[in-house]
């Protein structure tokens, strides 16, 4: 009677792997080193029978990502495509399409935003006091000056 094998799979490099089966269900991962414990058994029996379908199930993993890693690109080029009409479109006199802009101009009150891409004021500026603006205007950093002791608070 030969020894039992389990196939498992690393939480951190998801790398699938083959170990033998130990009574406290813990592993220490090939690749990375990492001590983990059993979470899930993907396969069980001799050890040649494991080591083959760990090489299936890496393979199969191996060729879902290069899927997803084509598709990413497919979305980068169109998104990269998208921002140089974009840029085109800003030169012809048209400003460009973001979400943002037609969420600030949309139906939430219609304060914030601009008409036609005249100069935006931000959201946050009317609840700024006019002595922080000219604060920062004289060059103080205010995040490195120190509150009064009353205003300060000790846990």
């Amino acid at each position: 009677m030969g020894q039992e094998f389990n196939v498992v799979r690393c939480f951190s490099c998801c790398v699938f792997q083959s170990h033998q089966v130990r009574k406290d269900k813990k592993f220490v991962c090939k690749m990375c080193g990492e001590r983990q414990s059993v979470r899930k058994e993907y396969g069980r029996g001799s050890g040649k029978d494991c080591r083959v379908h760990v090489q299936k199930l890496n393979t199969l993993r191996r060729s879902m990502e290069e899927g997803r890693e084509a598709e990413l690109e497919a979305r980068l080029e169109e998104g990269y495509a998208a921002a140089l009409e974009g840029q085109e479109e800003e030169e012809e006199g048209f400003p460009p399409h973001t979400g943002w802009q037609e969420a600030s101009e949309g139906g939430h009150g219609g304060s914030g935003g601009s008409v036609g891409g005249a100069s935006q004021v931000s959201k946050w500026a009317k609840y700024l006091s006019s002595d922080s603006e000219e604060e920062e205007e004289e060059g103080k950093d205010l995040r490195h000056t120190r509150a009064p002791a009353t205003e300060r608070r000790h846990y």
